[in-house]
Formats: structure tokens, sequence, C-alpha cells
């Protein structure tokens, strides 16, 4: 359930670029959803959109973010517990 019509925008768009990609037979990746967002930018006449645009460039970015930080941290918590030592923040 959304909170509010903004975010459900936000959504909506972020679905548009990738059934944009989906219908061209393109290639589904983090970089082509923003290209293909920041086209969808340059062509919004309506300023709702267009924020909403840019907040799903800006969602998207984030979460990227994100899963790389937990991807370091997994790979950093195996190296650790594969040389049989405990991670720094769960030694006692």
């Amino acid at each position: 359930m959304y909170s509010n019509k903004e975010e459900m925008l936000v959504d909506t768009v972020l679905g548009e670029a990738i059934v944009k990609l989906i219908s061209s037979d393109s290639r589904i990746s983090i970089s082509t959803v923003l290209d293909t967002l920041n086209i969808m930018s340059g062509t919004e006449p309506d300023p709702e959109r267009q924020h909403a645009i840019h907040r799903a460039i800006e969602d998207v970015k984030n979460s990227t973010s994100v899963a790389r930080q937990n991807v370091k941290k997994s790979h950093s918590t195996f190296s650790d517990s594969y040389s049989g030592q405990e991670p720094e923040d769960k030694k006692h």
C-alpha cells in the first residue's frame, strides 16, 4: 500500500522505464534503467511526473549503493568465517 500519491507515481514511472526496455528487447540493468529514466526526464512536460522521475533515479542510485555495501559486508563476513576468525564486530 502506498502512503501517498508521490510514492505511487515514482513506482509508476520506474515501471514505465522497465516496460520500455522490455518492449524494445533491451537488456535490463541498473545502467539501462537509469538511462531510460534520464531520457524520460528530458521529454516529460508534466512537473509532477518530472519530479517523480527524478525521485525514481535517486531511489535506483540509492538502492544500488546499499546493495554494494551489503555485498561488501557479506564478503567480509565470509572471509572472516573462512579464515576461522570472528569479524571485528562479533568478537566478545
